[in-house]
C-alpha cells in the first residue's frame, strides 16, 4: 500500500512504498525483489528476504550482505540458526563499538591491507582498505571486523579541520562580543553559555575548548558636578 512513512528525504508530504531489491555481487544483477507497504520499517524485511533467497538458491550457502538494519538479534540469529552467513554494518553506539574505540586509545590495531584501487582522479593517491579483527566478539558472539578506509580518513580529516576552523571563528566572535561596550553578555555564566552554544552550532565541541578569564579594571569619576580640582 502506498502510504505515509518515514521518507529519507525528510519530505513528510510524500507518500511512498518500500521496494526490497537484492542483487548479485558479480555485476549487481537483480535476482529478487519484493514490495512492502510504505510504513514498513527496514529492519523487519531481512528475514523474509533471506528466506526468499534461500528458496531461490536452494541452499543456505551464500553470503548475505546488507546495511546496518540487518544488525539485529532477531535477523542475525535467524540466518545463523539456518546455517547461513552474513555481513552487516554495526551501528554506532553498540557495546562492541564503544569497547573498541576505548581500546584503540591505548592499543595499536594490527591493520592488514585487504584491498587497493586507484584514485578517482589521475593524481589522487590509491584508495586502500585495511582490516582488523577485534580481539573480542560481539555480545551475541559474532566476529567483528573493523575496516579502515584511506579515502574516508581523508574526508574525515578535511571535515574535522573545517569544523575546528569554524569553532575557532565562533569563539573569536564571542570574544569580540564581550569586548563591545554594547554587549549583552554581562556575566561569566552568560559568556560561557554563549561560547558553548557557538561551539555546538559549529560542530566543534569535540576539538575546541575555551576559558573565560575575569579581569578587574578600576575607574574613577568625581562625585559632584563641575570641573575636578585639588579637593575633588
Amino acid at each position: 500500500m502506498i502510504t505515509q512513512g518515514h521518507n529519507k528525504d525528510f519530505r513528510p508530504d510524500l507518500k511512498q512504498l518500500l521496494w526490497v531489491l537484492t542483487v548479485a555481487a558479480d555485476g549487481a544483477v537483480p535476482i529478487a525483489y519484493r514490495v512492502a507497504d510504505g510504513n514498513t520499517p527496514d529492519d523487519v524485511t531481512h528475514i523474509p528476504t533471506w528466506d526468499q533467497l534461500r528458496a531461490l538458491v536452494g541452499t543456505a550457502r551464500f553470503l548475505y550482505v546488507a546495511d546496518s538494519k540487518l544488525c539485529s538479534k532477531e535477523a542475525m540469529g535467524h540466518i545463523q540458526r539456518q546455517g547461513g552467513r552474513f555481513v552487516t554494518v554495526m551501528p554506532h553506539g553498540r557495546r562492541a563499538d564503544t569497547w573498541f574505540r576505548d581500546w584503540a586509545q591505548t592499543h595499536a590495531p594490527a591493520w592488514e591491507e585487504a584491498g587497493r584501487s586507484s584514485g578517482t582522479r589521475r593524481d589522487d593517491p590509491d584508495r586502500i582498505w585495511r582490516t582488523f579483527e577485534a580481539p573480542a566478539p560481539s555480545e551475541d558472539g559474532y566476529r567483528v571486523i573493523w575496516v579502515h578506509s584511506s579515502a574516508k580518513a581523508a574526508r574525515d580529516g578535511a571535515s574535522r579541520a573545517a569544523r575546528i576552523e569554524a569553532g575557532l571563528a565562533a569563539v573569536e566572535a564571542v570574544a569580540a562580543r564581550l569586548g563591545s561596550p554594547k554587549t549583552r553578555l554581562k556575566t561569566r555564566v552568560a559568556a560561557e553559555d554563549a561560547a558553548t552554544a557557538a561551539l555546538a552550532q559549529a560542530g566543534a565541541t569535540r576539538w575546541v575548548g575555551f576559558t573565560v578569564a575575569e579581569s578587574s579594571q578600576e575607574t574613577y569619576r568625581q562625585e559632584n558636578r563641575g570641573r575636578p580640582g585639588t579637593s575633588t
